[in-house]
């Protein structure tokens, strides 16, 4: 798992890429931190959005934040396939993110795999 504060991204589009892979008994792997790249963070009105792309070759189970006005943290947690995009929004943001993903294998095992990482509950 990786952790990453993000400010700005990776843009572009890009094919999932090779990884050796050596999961535990559960599904779990470590993944790189260039697995998952910020395509692109943008406002619509009081709704700011952030688009990640899994540029791996295996699922990996990501943990998102957008920062609210008053500074509280609105986290959601969610898969992204290999190749595929993700986009994570939420109102009256301040525009500040973070992120941090785990690979795993198994979408029954995603609990597990995140379990698994230290200070994955805490908010930012």
């Amino acid at each position: 798992m990786r952790g990453l504060l993000a400010g700005l991204g990776l843009f572009g589009m890009v094919s999932a890429a090779a990884v050796t892979v050596q999961a535990d008994r559960d599904g779990c792997w470590a993944a790189p931190d260039w697995c998952l790249q910020v395509e692109d963070s943008h406002w619509d009105g009081d709704r700011f959005a952030v688009r990640y792309r899994n540029v791996c070759e295996h699922r990996l189970y990501v943990k998102h934040c957008n920062q609210l006005k008053g500074g509280r943290w609105a986290c959601e947690g969610g898969a992204i396939a290999p190749s595929l995009v993700s986009t994570r929004d939420s109102h009256d943001a301040t525009g500040s993110f973070h992120y941090r993903f785990v690979g795993s294998l198994e979408a029954s095992r995603d609990w597990v795999c995140a379990d698994k990482e230290s200070g994955w509950s805490r908010a930012p």
